[in-house]
């Protein structure tokens, strides 16, 4: 427990007792808390099953809450070394499509060592042998036949055999003789079988008496689980009476005193429970829960009673809904709203949606005012939380209700929570969310405040794909200096991922310091999920500086933080980057493995741009195979889908050169060179350049060749990557455009240059390209040696090619120097 009490905590409030001075350990972010939570409790069952096999049993495994059920899934997917069974059962009979245990058996289904076994129930056979072990008798003929009477009625449940032998025993329709044999009637059908088990455990309890049954039915109200003390101050009987009353239920099985918690009860099954509450009209059960609710509120107001908040605010929450009268929707929303509060507090966001949707409900549409927006900004977070795809239209119409109504807080609220911490799609903008945000902006003043730092960062990644980076740049550094002066370790972490995550093509130096800055305080933080971000960003920017041992360093990490984590965003975002890394060194079918688990994730978690990003990375993997002719159809109909996204008209200028398509290639080229590749430096801009610049290289058209060089002097010394695909040094793409200008002494430096970054990089497929670009300048040029060195380049690209798999590359160099 050193490690992690303060997180355990959360999960077992009475930790807190028996593991003297641990505090709750907070991270920044709520769903990096919940996360976090389940990453302790792997850890936590993996130390424990170090040395001996744990067994988890989860029983009626149906009615698990989503939070359980997410929980179960982190463990038992969960990559970490564990002598671990986890062994759970469930009613499939009370699945409905909807239930999240659906989802939930569907995403174990595919991983490995998870085994389904169905349970049929007992045959004719199996009643005979469960009556012969309880009773230590062998049945004669007519026991068989009461068994076989007893199948026929219960289909062969379990619960319900034994159930309905104990009602005919405690009825006297069978009894034992002096032998200790069970003894039926000789006529089965005279034994009069209930017809259902609601009729056997309402027959027990009749058999108690009407007392007894009006406070069974009292408990039931208040839970499988209950408490003496608030029973008997909701009951109207003395405590001699209800617990002579519990001790004979407990006798006939009907609700049990776990030895190990004085003080409470269970009832023995939960469908007694069920049973009795749903026996229950509907008149009486609203006055029960309005007694158990009146206790309760007493107890909160006198602070009596050893449960955490949260669950004293769910109970207080459940009855009050359960006994609201019509004239108490203000008390229904003030109950289900503290319930949601403190459901997060607990890292429960699934509760905190039901209970915020019951709050919005209590409401009406008719009562549209300010509080209904302030639920709906909630509402809107805890959906993100639990990865609710909704949360983006709650949000947004939580903050139109606030500009309309003039609630500041809530529209801030509502902008800073509608965010997936990088931009909200690729390629374009969520103008939506940009008009939130600059509202906000523009409600919260000029003052120094944490809430403007971070809008105006929020509105500079929202607003990548929108213009010059000079529009987005007097946004993230006023952020930044706010962010500096209100000296918020917080605030200023997320100031500065946003401002590293933009991308500005001059300053790649800016943002590796900055990248740093941001890992420091994610460090300070002890925030796994601060931490995951610092080092993504500087990966990316560590790829772009051309520094191997910077990206080695980085993405050894992040991946290790996303699965502290948990969090399946994180996981996508992982799995995406892990691609373009493998694609790097040269590893295609590791590349082309996580591009597809990518999309199968990105799916799976409703992130709109999983296909355009998938799309991405394919095309650049198949032109390292030399494998574009299979792409001309897709990318033609990515280019027509996505029309906002520039890259994908130059990827397919880029194939159809590359598959001999000249003329349509030149089309294309000359399209974009008559309005001067006037592309907005946005994250994707030097992507979209570079390609640009491969179909001029190809094409040998000069025009293009010289707006397109004038394009790219904007760019300090760099590798173009935009942190999903990676398309080498800009100075391999100078050089090339300067070799089709005729400037070969010019074309041979940057090639040179090129070459070597690429080696240093450890870019198997950059390096043989350089290689044989340079060989043909060489070769173009015909100064004295320059056949020779050619050849020699054309070698070395060749070599690499064919180790590697760049089947076009090879090809190419064969055809320029041949073995």
């Amino acid at each position: 427990m050193d490690e992690h009490a303060g997180e355990l905590i959360a999960l077992v409030p009475a930790l807190a007792r028996r593991v003297p001075g641990v505090s709750v350990v907070r991270a920044v972010d709520p769903e990096a808390e919940r996360y976090r939570l389940f990453a302790a409790v792997v850890d936590l069952v993996a130390k424990m099953s170090a040395d001996r096999t744990v067994v988890l049993v989860l029983d009626d495994l149906q009615w698990a809450d989503q939070g359980s059920l997410q929980l179960l899934r982190h463990l038992v997917t969960s990559d970490r070394p564990m002598r671990l069974v986890v062994l759970a059962t469930f009613r499939d009979s009370e699945l409905a499509a909807s239930d999240p245990l659906v989802e939930t058996l569907a995403a174990l289904r595919r991983s490995a060592g998870v085994e389904r076994i169905e349970l049929p129930g007992f045959d004719p056979a199996d009643v005979v042998s469960f009556m012969e072990a309880v009773s230590g008798q062998a049945m004669d003929d007519r026991g068989v036949a009461l068994a076989h009477a007893i199948h026929a009625e219960t289909d062969g449940n379990p619960f319900f055999v034994g159930e309905v032998l104990q009602n005919l025993f405690e009825s006297g329709a069978v009894y034992r003789d002096e032998d200790g044999r069970w003894v039926a009637p000789l006529n089965v059908e005279s034994a009069s079988l209930p017809a259902g088990i609601r009729e056997v455990i309402d027959a027990r309890v009749v058999r108690l008496g009407r007392e007894a049954g009006a406070n069974l039915c009292l408990a039931a109200v208040i839970g499988r689980d209950f408490d003496l003390d608030l029973l008997l101050a909701a009951a109207e009987t003395t405590a001699d009476e209800l617990l002579d009353i519990l001790e004979e239920a407990a006798t006939v099985s009907l609700v049990r005193e776990p030895a190990d918690m004085p003080g409470w009860y269970s009832f023995t099954h939960a469908l007694i429970q069920r049973t009795l509450y749903e026996g229950i009209g509907a008149s009486r059960r609203a006055l029960l829960h309005r007694k158990v609710f009146d206790v309760l509120c007493q107890w909160s107001d006198e602070g009596v009673g050893t449960r955490s908040s949260s669950v004293v605010a769910g109970e207080l929450a459940r009855h009050c809904v359960a006994s609201a009268r019509p004239d108490e929707s203000r008390t229904v929303v003030h109950y289900a709203r503290r319930a949601a509060e403190e459901a997060l507090v607990a890292l429960d966001p699934d509760a905190a949606v039901r209970w915020y949707s019951i709050a919005l409900d209590a409401i009406g549409d008719a009562d549209v005012d300010a509080t209904r927006a302030e639920l709906l900004s909630r509402l809107g977070d805890a959906q993100r939380q639990t990865a609710d795809l909704s949360y983006r239209a709650t949000l947004l119409e939580a903050a139109r209700l606030a500009l309309e109504f003039g609630d500041d807080e809530t529209l801030v609220y509502a902008a800073l929570a509608n965010s997936r911490q990088i931009q909200s799609t690729t390629g374009t903008i969520d103008q939506e969310r940009v008009d939130v945000l600059e509202a906000a902006i523009d409600r919260v003043g000029i003052e120094d405040t944490a809430e403007r730092a971070m809008l105006l960062a929020h509105l500079a990644v929202d607003r990548s794909y929108d213009g010059e980076p000079e529009q987005r740049r007097p946004l993230v550094e006023e952020a930044l200096a706010i962010a500096r002066r209100v000296g918020d370790p917080a605030t200023l972490f997320d100031v500065l991922v946003r401002r590293v995550g933009i991308w500005m093509p001059e300053d790649v130096g800016e943002r590796l310091a900055e990248s740093a800055e941001a890992l420091a305080i994610a460090e300070a933080l002890d925030d796994p999920v601060a931490r995951f971000w610092a080092l993504f960003y500087r990966s990316i920017v560590a790829a772009e500086a051309g520094d191997r041992a910077l990206l080695d360093a980085c993405r050894a990490r992040f991946p290790e933080e996303a699965r502290a984590t948990g969090q399946p965003m994180l996981a996508w975002v992982t799995t995406y980057a892990q691609g373009w890394q493998l694609l790097l060194e040269g590893d295609l079918e590791g590349a082309e493995l996580h591009a597809e688990k990518a999309l199968e994730l990105g799916g799976a978690t409703g992130q709109p741009d999983a296909m355009a990003i998938f799309g991405g990375q394919i095309v650049d993997l198949r032109w390292h195979q030399g494998r574009d002719a299979e792409l001309v159809e897709l990318i033609e109909q990515m280019k027509e889908s996505t029309p906002d996204i520039d890259s994908f008209r130059s990827a397919l200028a880029r194939i159809y050169a590359d598959v001999g398509r000249i003329e349509e290639a030149r089309t294309l080229l000359k399209a974009e060179a008559a309005v001067g590749f006037a592309h907005p430096f946005d994250p994707l801009a030097a992507t979209t350049i570079v390609m640009w610049a491969e179909v001029a290289i190809q094409t040998a058209d000069t025009g293009s060749a010289e707006i397109l060089l004038g394009r790219l002097a904007r760019f300090a010394d760099q590798v173009v990557c935009n942190g999903v695909d990676i398309f080498g040094s800009l100075d391999h793409y100078r050089g090339a455009l300067s070799a089709v200008l005729g400037r070969f002494d010019e074309a041979e430096r940057l090639l040179v240059q090129a070459s070597e970054v690429h080696q240093g990089l450890g870019a198997p497929f950059f390096e043989a390209r350089s290689h044989l670009e340079l060989a043909r300048t060489l070769r173009a040029r015909g100064a004295p040696g320059d056949e020779q060195e050619s050849n020699r380049r054309a070698g070395l690209a060749r070599d690499i090619a064919s180790r590697h798999g760049f089947t076009t590359v090879e090809r190419r160099a064969a055809e320029l120097a041949p073995a």
